[in-house]
């Protein structure tokens, strides 16, 4: 007898969850919701025109960015375009740091370069088939972001690191879908390569010390449909 009732229940598990795959997929349009963890990090270039001084080895002679940890908030949109092929727009809030290191001399200066970003990425995703209620995927697109904390105060302030407000990345993300009763579970891996020049040398103490600025991010995300 309980030999019966196990294989009723894991007969019915299955037909559930199959159910729930049709539900999902078929659907052309599915919303939900993501929370995710950021390491940003920079890639900075240092002028040639900095005041290192080789002879006495005064002036600034090495630059370094440290990665630090964030946060993202997002909402998805997704759209069916074919069977394995889907549009996802996910505008999101990402709050993140990024450590600059001044080595000048025989001192190390640290500068924060802390940013509140509205994001904007438009993905396309290619999804496999079903295998035991999984579905492996990947995308790429491309993320127009604005930075929300460039306000006049920071812009006044020449200790200050300065970015432009408006950045633009590349994304690529691998993650699979997790399918349940009542939700879609998908944890996804995500690199974003920021493709500008940010970096704003006017009115700055380094301003002279650094030439370009561009931005990376690795996100680790829980989707939520």
């Amino acid at each position: 007898m309980r030999l019966l009732l196990l294989i009723w229940t894991l007969c019915a598990g299955e037909i559930s969850a199959q159910l729930n795959n049709l539900k999902y997929d078929v659907r052309r349009f599915n919303l939900g919701f993501s929370i995710g963890m950021t390491v940003a990090d920079m890639k900075v270039a240092m002028n040639e025109l900095n005041d290192y001084n080789p002879d006495n080895h005064s002036g600034l002679r090495r630059l370094v960015a440290r990665p630090m940890p964030g946060i993202n908030l997002g909402l998805i949109n997704n759209l069916k375009l074919a069977k394995l092929w889907d549009l996802r727009f996910i505008p999101a809030v990402s709050l993140t740091q990024r450590n600059l290191l001044f080595y000048k001399g025989d001192t190390v200066v640290k500068k924060r370069v802390e940013a509140a970003y509205a994001e904007m990425p438009l993905m396309v995703r290619f999804k496999s088939k079903f295998h035991q209620n999984y579905r492996f995927y990947v995308l790429t697109g491309l993320k127009p972001s604005i930075n929300l904390a460039t306000g006049k105060q920071v812009r006044d302030n020449p200790d200050l690191i300065k970015i432009e407000p408006l950045d633009l990345s590349w994304e690529f993300a691998i993650g699979f879908d997790i399918y349940g009763d009542r939700l879609k579970l998908a944890p996804e891996l995500k690199y974003s390569l920021g493709l500008r020049n940010v970096y704003i040398p006017e009115f700055t103490t380094y301003g002279n010390a650094i030439s370009t600025i561009t931005t990376s991010t690795f996100t680790f995300s829980l989707h939520f449909e």
